[in-house]
């Protein structure tokens, strides 16, 4: 018994049941947390893919009745129809001319099931589809909102608006729950009177079968999912279970946690799902107001992951006991090959990271693949040490670049400041003068260059601008600037107009013999807008140019002129998009006027 026990086989084969056992049920032990993690990992990620393209299909879905909404609201036939119900004409043929259009743009999507006007004067006109009545409106009374505000409500926005879906009605013993889109009616001839507003609105199933567009059709990629929609408020905008949609308002958390605490809650007590391990996202859609959700029960999943670990463990176990009965006939290879992984481990721990093990067809599979799975880790190991590497050399250069970009300016404005002295120390105060407005200049450029700044700050620094062009031009021009005091607080964009003065000064009095003169006023015209006139009396713009740049034509060449109108034009849309205004005039041989609109923002008192 001693001979047996002391033997390198006897030996050999417990060591490889003490070490190779628990070894192996640690691996097994750590695939099942990493398999487990990039499980979660690609439930996130499908999740989220979900989510966004959920929220792009009701948006698709959406625009097309915008669009009839738009039709509505912008029709001729009904803006007339309105204004003669208004007006307190022939009431009865405006109501049938109008019930007979809502009828006909009703019946193009299924989905609508009722269209309403609300006028000025107080009269509601619809199509009711459920019902087909003329007299009761079938949703309007499960408001919280009367009609009159209602109306105050939606005609006071000049956008489309989304009501929160509510129990409207219930016909042939089917429940309706709508949602709504409204818009005030409005007359382009007259856009700021107010006629009435419209309203759609749409069966929440509509929303139900987009949101769970798989699930209806059968290929669900997230199986013991669903998803829905809530608006800012805690109400459901959509629901599988249209019951929940009646009586749920979840509470608004203080945090993001929260929202997912109120989801589970809601989940649970709808009884859609019996697992007891949701995962839940989120995703807010900032122009619809509504926040899309997901939530998918991964029990089923977690359970599945389980089984695999015990087959596996299992068949670790088999596999050993397997090896246990060859380990004989593989001593002499298992042998040499633990001792070339362990010489590769030997040189890899001390820093030789290129070490590989050399396959043998001799060496058993166990070991085969502990050294792809040794060369592999190597590999990895080689490539990360590379890349970080890299990373810490562009961490570098980034670091020396936003060091340079620190003691330039400051060098830049030093250098400024002796040439100042210089000058003022030889009485050249003139110089001096144009070498502190430079300064100025240039500080207020670089700091901070796309902030927002007061109009005061803005008129000082341009104050500066054109005493260094007047004084580079010798006094050729002058220049008026008009700025009513009480606007002086307005925020702007800095240097937003800079260009069209430049291109006045630089462009507009070139191989001009005559005095120029440079007029820059700021009214508020229209109220809440800040309207910017820069006129000059130079030579013009040809009339062909002047249609190019009013059709937006502007040629990104070069040319000083061309690139800086076309970057000034750019940055007005880029800040106020389709708020800005910019409108041209000119004629040759007389002058050019420059008009930006831009909205009036009030800054610090």
């Amino acid at each position: 018994m001693r001979i047996v026990t002391n033997s390198l086989q006897f030996r050999l084969i417990s060591a490889f049941c003490l070490i190779s056992i628990l070894p192996l049920v640690f691996i097994n032990l750590m695939s099942y947390y990493n398999t487990t993690g990039i499980v979660q990992e690609n439930t996130d990620e499908l999740a989220e893919v979900n989510l966004v393209q959920t929220d792009k299909s009701v948006r698709s879905t959406l625009a097309a009745y915008e669009d009839l909404l738009f039709q509505l609201y912008t029709g001729d036939d009904i803006v007339n129809d309105v204004d003669e119900l208004n007006a307190g004409g022939n009431e009865a043929l405006a109501v049938n001319q109008l019930r007979r259009t809502l009828r006909g743009i009703a019946n193009i999507k299924d989905s609508i099931q009722c269209i309403t006007i609300i006028t000025e004067s107080g009269d509601i006109i619809f199509y009711d589809k459920p019902t087909a009545s003329s007299i009761k409106n079938s949703w309007l009374d499960t408001m919280n909102l009367t009609p009159e505000e209602l109306y105050d409500k939606i005609s006071n926005e000049n956008s489309t608006q989304y009501i929160t879906t509510r129990y409207a009605s219930s016909f042939s013993a089917k429940p309706y729950y709508l949602f709504h889109l409204a818009h005030r009616i409005v007359d382009y001839n007259s856009i700021h009177r107010q006629l009435g507003v419209i309203i759609i609105s749409i069966d929440e199933r509509l929303l139900h079968e987009v949101c769970n567009q798989n699930s209806v059709d059968g290929d669900d990629t997230l199986p013991g999912n669903v998803n829905f929609i809530v608006d800012d408020e805690g109400r459901l905008v959509t629901f599988p279970v249209q019951r929940s949609i009646e009586n749920t308002v979840l509470p608004i958390p203080e945090s993001e946690n929260g929202w997912r605490e109120s989801y589970g809650e809601l989940i649970e007590g709808s009884g859609l799902m019996d697992g007891d391990n949701f995962a839940i996202h989120s995703l807010r859609d900032d122009l619809l107001g509504w926040s899309f959700v997901n939530v998918s029960d991964q029990s089923v999943v977690f359970r599945q992951i389980e089984a695999q670990r015990n087959l596996m463990l299992l068949a670790v176990f088999l596999s050993v006991a397997f090896l246990i009965a060859v380990i004989i006939l593989v001593t002499r290879h298992m042998t040499g090959s633990i001792k070339n992984i362990v010489a590769a481990m030997k040189k890899a721990g001390a820093g030789d990271l290129a070490v590989r093990v050399r396959r043998d067809r001799k060496m058993p599979s166990e070991m085969e693949t502990i050294t792809d799975q040794f060369n592999r880790m190597m590999g990895q190991m080689n490539k990360l040490v590379e890349e970080v590497k890299m990373v810490s050399a562009r961490q570098k250069d980034a670091e020396i670049t936003a060091l340079e970009a620190q003691i330039n300016p400051h060098f830049l404005y030093n250098t400024l400041d002796t040439i100042n002295w210089m000058a003022i120390n030889a009485d050249q105060y003139e110089i001096s003068s144009a070498i502190g407005a430079l300064a100025r200049i240039l500080r207020y450029g670089i700091d901070k260059s796309n902030s927002i700044v007061t109009l005061r700050e803005e008129m000082e620094w341009l104050q500066q601008y054109i005493f260094l062009q007047q004084t580079r031009l010798k006094n050729t021009f002058s220049c008026q600037i008009i700025v009513p005091p009480e606007l002086l607080d307005c925020l702007i964009h800095k240097l937003i107009f800079q260009p069209f003065v430049e291109n006045a000064i630089l462009h507009g009095f070139e191989g001009v013999q005559q005095h120029h003169i440079l007029i820059i006023e700021i009214q508020e015209k229209p109220k809440e807008l800040l309207n910017i006139t820069i006129h000059d009396n130079g030579k013009g713009i040809e009339a062909a140019k002047v249609e190019e740049i009013k059709q937006g034509i502007l040629p990104d060449n070069k040319s000083k002129n061309h690139l800086g109108m076309k970057n000034a034009i750019d940055r007005l849309k880029m800040y106020y998009g389709e708020d800005a205004e910019f409108i041209i005039e000119s004629q040759e041989g007389k002058g050019t006027t420059i008009v930006i609109r831009i909205p009036k923002t009030q800054g610090r008192e």
